[in-house]
């Protein structure tokens, strides 16, 4: 194993976590906590906020990382088969 990375050679289980709005504050749960519904909504959110900053030609890393926000919410739809 002589040059390879300890990443190389375990899988991925990090576990993203995302500050969500409940109630009035703000807490961090991961996409496996989130509802349904809650997936829907910020999917929903995501794809309008990054249109918008597509509109209003915001920075190119900004964009990127808002599509890849995106792509991991619809990841987890398409993974619950929504």
């Amino acid at each position: 194993m002589r040059g390879r990375r300890s990443w190389e050679t375990r899988p991925f289980t990090a576990v993203r976590y995302v500050r969500v709005q409940r109630w009035s504050e703000g807490e961090l749960m991961n996409y496996a906590e989130m509802s349904s519904d809650q997936l829907g909504e910020r999917y929903d959110r995501l794809t309008k906020e990054r249109r918008s900053a597509i509109a209003h030609d915001a920075p190119a890393d900004q964009v990127l990382s808002m599509e890849n926000e995106c792509t991991r919410v619809h990841n987890e739809l398409r993974r619950r088969g929504l």
